[in-house]
C-alpha cells in the first residue's frame, strides 16, 4: 500500500506540535499488505540517517524521498527486521511492520518519558500525550490500510497500547487463544508477544510457541473457492475469488473457453479464446453457468469473482 497520505500527515504532526529533540519522523516506504502485520513501539534514532533534524526534512521533497528509501533499505538489512521476514518467509505470506509511535528514539525509556501522560499498566488504558495520542491515531489508519490477516505486536509497552487502542481488555481471548481487533469491520486476530530480537528477546521455545500461534491464526483462515469449494488463501480484498482450476473452465456466454491475463508487464488485462487465440474484449465470463467478472488484482494477476454474492 502507498504511504504518500501517511507521511505527509507526519510531516505537518510535526510541524504542528515541535517536538524539542528536533528529530525528523519515521515516513515509511509502501508496505505489504494481506499478510502478517508486526507492530512495535517506536524506531530507533540511527545516527547515520540523512536528514538530522525535522527543520532540515521540512519543505524538502527530495530529502524526504531519500529518507524512505533509506527506511526501505532498513527493513531489508536491519538485524531487526529479519525475525518478521523470516516467519513471513515461512508462512509463505507478506509481512509488514507498523509502530505506534513516529518518534526516533533508541532509549524505550526516553521515548515513554516523553510521550506517556504516565506509566502504563496493563489493566488499564494507556493515557498518551496528546502528541503521542496523535501518532497512535495516525498509525491506527496505517494499520488499517495494510488488512491485515494476522497482527503480532513484539513489544511490551506496544501490547499495552494495543490493547487500549483495539479495545482488547475490553475482551476475553477466543476460543483458538486470539484477541480480535476490528480492522475496517472486519475481526483480525491479535497476538501480543515480546520482542524478537535484542537483551530481551524471546527464547527458542517462546518463539516456536509464537511460529504456532501465527501458523493457527493464518490456516484457520482460509477462505473456500464459491464453486468447487477448494481451499484457497485467504484475501480480505477478495474474499469470494475463483480457485485457479475453476478459472480455466470460464467460457463467454456461448460456452467458448476464455483465458485472462496481464496485457504486458505494466499490468492491465486481456482475454483471448484459449481456441483461436483471437482477443476477447469482454471482461464477463461464465463458470458452471455462473456470471462471473474477471479483474486485475492489485498487485498483480488476474482474479476473478461472482456477479452473485
Amino acid at each position: 500500500m502507498k504511504t504518500t497520505n501517511i507521511n505527509q500527515s507526519a510531516i505537518e504532526l510535526w510541524r504542528s506540535f515541535s517536538p524539542p529533540d528536533d528529530r525528523p519522523p519515521l515516513l515509511y516506504p509502501q508496505l505489504n499488505e494481506d499478510g502478517i502485520l508486526f507492530i512495535g513501539c517506536n524506531p530507533a534514532w540511527l545516527e547515520k540517517m540523512k536528514a538530522k533534524s525535522f527543520k532540515e526534512l521540512l519543505d524538502n521533497p527530495s530529502l524526504q524521498e531519500s529518507m524512505i528509501k533509506e527506511e526501505e533499505k532498513i527493513r531489508r538489512e536491519y538485524p531487526y527486521f529479519k525475525p518478521c521476514r523470516d516467519i513471513a518467509e515461512a508462512f509463505g505470506v507478506n509481512w509488514a511492520h507498523v509502530d505506534w509511535f513516529f518518534t526516533r528514539e533508541t532509549s524505550q525509556q526516553t521515548a515513554e518519558e516523553r510521550l506517556l501522560a504516565e506509566p502504563a499498566q496493563w489493566d488499564a488504558p494507556v493515557k498518551l500525550t496528546p502528541f503521542a495520542q496523535s501518532q497512535v491515531d495516525l498509525a491506527r489508519k496505517l494499520i488499517d490500510s495494510c488488512a491485515p490477516r494476522v497482527i503480532v505486536v513484539i513489544n511490551a509497552l506496544a501490547s499495552k497500547i494495543a490493547r487500549t487502542t483495539f479495545e482488547l481488555h475490553t475482551q476475553p481471548l477466543d476460543e483458538g487463544g486470539f484477541y480480535q481487533a476490528d480492522i475496517e469491520g472486519r475481526k483480525v486476530p491479535v497476538i501480543l508477544s515480546g520482542m524478537l530480537t535484542g537483551q530481551r528477546a524471546l527464547d527458542q521455545g517462546s518463539r516456536e510457541r509464537l511460529q504456532w500461534h501465527i501458523k493457527q491464526a493464518l490456516t484457520e483462515r482460509m477462505q473456500q473457492c464459491p464453486f468447487c469449494q477448494a481451499e484457497v488463501e485467504r484475501s480480505t480484498r477478495y474474499p469470494d475469488y475463483v480457485c485457479s482450476r475453476c478459472l480455466e473452465t470460464a467460457t463467454d456466454e456461448k460456452g467458448r473457453r476464455v483465458i485472462f491475463g496481464n496485457a504486458d508487464i505494466e499490468g492491465g488485462i486481456k482475454g483471448i479464446y484459449t481456441d483461436t487465440n483471437e482477443e476477447y474484449i469482454s471482461r464477463s465470463c461464465f463458470i458452471e453457468g455462473h456470471p462471473c467478472t474477471a479483474s486485475e488484482a492489485r498487485f498483480g494477476g488476474i482474479v476473478i469473482t461472482p456477479n452473485e454474492k
